[in-house]
């Protein structure tokens, strides 16, 4: 309560302007609030610096109306600087953080939940330098040049030698073809006359090039010195406008205190709780004593008369009202909580007219926390990756941080809003170009490890009766039990399905690929864990779609957060039963849906993991419920901390003008850093969805 007025000591009124009610001895609420008991302010902003400060101001009568405004400054560094040519200057500077003032007034009797959204600018940095040019200054080593590069010039006079113009051939050569003389004349030959030297020569000498054109440097104007100053004098102000504190007017000496010579006004006023609390206790003891003694007679100190329990009497109205889930029996919770069912409640995005949200998003080496500096990320996973794959750009300075070393790969750890994934850098490209030089890295989950090439291959064939359980976790045990892999299995039941002896068999598979067909073949998937070395097994199908609006959804999402929306119409052909078998051994199946003939049958399916009834069911319902009219949904969304990362197999409720469900298949998340410091992250969903 920024506008709180200490009361008179002297002269303490208690206004209880509300009337009495009953109050729960064992959980009694002390609020010291003002009027506006029944108005709910939340306020959420996305701020580059983390530090958020608001002041709210409510009223309350008899009439509803609410009114707000708010004011965001953007805080702004200048810094000035001179410094030589020759000097390296470095500028530490701390930006105080952006301060969020809002100033809310609202009338309100009953409780008005209202929700602001504000987006303070990043931090802007502006720097001042003068170059004060009218010195003399050396050349030094940080010119990274050791000569001045001249002005371009022609070929001519760039050439070491001029080619000289070509001769005819006569005059080119030393002596040339006499003519034959006359018989009479008794001379085979003639003398040839022998040319000059200067035609001999066969180049001719270039001219000189002056020299104005070849210095490495040329001098530079003087600039008057008065001009180039870098600062001016100023004027020299009054004795009165120059000092550096003005005197106040002193004050009473009570108000210059420490503490003020008031009588205990924190016990006056600042008491837990006042004399209508006490009242409400004694209406809540078990008995009291009716009334004093008399004088002369003690108090019977046998507490009186103590209440009997009333007789228990059973029933067998067994009412369940939470949904039935495997326990583990070595680890059961007895949660004695205000909601029975605390895990079944369904998150719901609530709707509001304007959502909040703080992006963050930073890349960290997990052998020594290095940070990692970051331009862009990309990260996802769909139902038929079996891992988390994600991409990156990093500046090029990053790089010795994220190749790898004597120790294998480099794991990092990336969060995202809060969300955390833990991957292996696999593979990196260099970019290097001038003045603009990244390295785009990518990998997947510490998964990975289960596959090629990290991982080695082997042949296997199943000689004993097992269950899919057993066969998965006995392809885990392939891997050091160092690295600490496990299932998270929710395929049919917590051990899955009888396998019988001779079913399986596979040649040269890595761990994970073998656990794959197991998964597959049940009519299930596998997916990756965010940051655990844990191999998730999950149903193509949780819930058929005709059972959807039957159905709690994992996340109730409303129309009024989504950013984009596109749809790909899909329509498959709408089978009603299938006959489902194993190769060599287990059961053969026919599964349709209830209520039809069977009639229009899917193509036969065989594999090997069709061992029991279970397996042969849950498949056929897969293959069913695939068909029919159906459109791939694109949402694009905010990363809003009550959505969080919506992963593959998690039914959506989608609200809004006509609500209807969608079963996710896809997602992924990319985030992005600007120059500025401004982080832009969205998440995308595919969902699947019946007509």
């Amino acid at each position: 309560m920024a506008n709180y007025t200490p009361p008179d000591a002297h002269n303490v009124i208690l206004n209880f302007d509300k009337p009495l009610t009953p109050v729960d001895s064992h959980n009694v609420v002390l609020n010291f609030g003002d009027d506006s008991e029944g108005l709910s302010l939340t306020f959420t902003a996305e701020i580059a610096a983390p530090q958020l400060e608001i002041v709210a101001i409510a009223e309350q009568s008899d009439d509803v109306a609410a009114s707000f405004s708010a004011e965001i400054a953007s805080p702004v560094l200048t810094i000035e600087a001179t410094a030589a040519i020759s000097a390296k200057a470095q500028i530490l500077a701390e930006i105080p953080a952006p301060v969020l003032s809002i100033e809310a007034v609202a009338v309100s009797v009953p409780p008005v939940d209202a929700v602001f959204y504000a987006e303070v600018a990043a931090p802007v940095l502006s720097i001042t330098a003068d170059y004060d040019f009218n010195v003399t200054r050396y050349l030094t080593a940080e010119s990274g040049i050791a000569f001045q590069a001249a002005n371009q010039h022609t070929l001519l006079a760039s050439d070491g030698y001029q080619n000289a113009d070509l001769y005819r051939g006569q005059q080119a050569q030393h002596w040339q073809q006499s003519q034959a003389l006359s018989v009479t004349a008794n001379s085979d030959y003639q003398n040839t006359t022998r040319q000059t030297h200067e035609q001999a020569q066969g180049w001719e000498a270039a001219g000189q090039i002056s020299a104005t054109t070849s210095d490495s440097y040329s001098t530079n104007q003087r600039e008057r010195k008065a001009s180039q100053q870098p600062w001016q004098s100023a004027s020299e102000l009054t004795q009165t406008a120059s000092d550096k504190y003005t005197s106040h007017i002193q004050h009473k000496p009570r108000l210059n205190d420490n503490w003020q010579a008031a009588e205990q006004l924190s016990l006056a006023f600042g008491f837990g709780y006042d004399a209508a609390t006490w009242i409400r206790l004694l209406d809540r003891i078990v008995w009291e004593k009716s009334q004093h003694p008399k004088n002369g007679r003690s108090i019977d100190d046998g507490g009186g008369i103590k209440p009997e329990p009333p007789d228990y009497v059973g029933t067998t109205d067994l009412n369940f009202i939470c949904k039935l889930k495997n326990v583990d029996p070595h680890n059961v919770i007895l949660n004695f909580g205000a909601h029975p069912c605390p895990d079944q409640i369904i998150p719901t995005v609530p709707v509001q007219q304007v959502y909040f949200i703080m992006n963050d998003t930073s890349l960290t080496r997990v052998s020594d926390g290095q940070p990692i500096e970051l331009s862009s990320v990309q990260i996802g996973i769909d139902q038929n990756s079996w891992c988390w794959s994600f991409s990156a750009k990093l500046p090029f300075t990053e790089l010795d941080k994220v190749k790898p070393n004597s120790d294998g790969l480099i794991e990092v750890e990336l969060n995202i809003n809060g969300n955390i994934w833990r991957m292996l850098v696999e593979q990196y490209d260099q970019n290097r170009e001038f003045a603009n030089s990244d390295i785009s890295i990518s990998g997947r989950s510490v998964t990975a490890m289960l596959d090629a090439p990290l991982a080695s291959t082997r042949s296997y064939v199943q000689t004993s009766a097992t269950t899919s359980r057993q066969l998965a976790d006995n392809e885990l045990a392939r891997v050091s039990s160092d690295l600490g892999f496990s299932l998270d299995w929710n395929l049919i039941d917590s051990l899955g399905w009888s396998m019988p002896a001779n079913a399986w068999s596979y040649t040269n598979l890595t761990p994970v690929a073998a656990i794959k067909q197991i998964v597959e073949g049940g009519g299930g998937f596998l997916n990756s864990h965010m940051n655990d070395r844990q191999l998730l097994v999950k149903p193509v199908y949780p819930v058929a779609p005709w059972q959807w609006a039957n159905t709690d959804p994992d996340l109730i999402l409303p129309y009024d957060i989504v950013l984009r929306e596109s749809l790909k119409w899909e329509e498959k052909p709408i089978y009603n039963a299938v006959y489902v078998q194993g190769e060599t051994t287990g059961v053969r199946g026919f599964v349709k849906l209830t209520g039809t003939a069977g009639d229009y049958q899917a193509p036969t399916v065989v594999d090997a993991m069709i061992g029991d009834e279970a397996a042969a069911r849950q498949r056929g319902m897969t293959i069913l419920a695939a068909g029919g009219k159906q459109a791939r949904v694109s949402l694009d969304l905010p990363m809003h901390e009550t959505i969080g990362v919506i992963e593959p197999s998690m039914l959506l409720k989608i609200t809004g003008d006509s609500d209807w469900y969608g079963l996710s298949r896809s997602v992924s998340i990319s985030s992005s850093i600007a120059t500025d410091g401004k982080i832009t992250t969205r998440q995308t969903v595919e969902l699947e969805r019946h007509y």
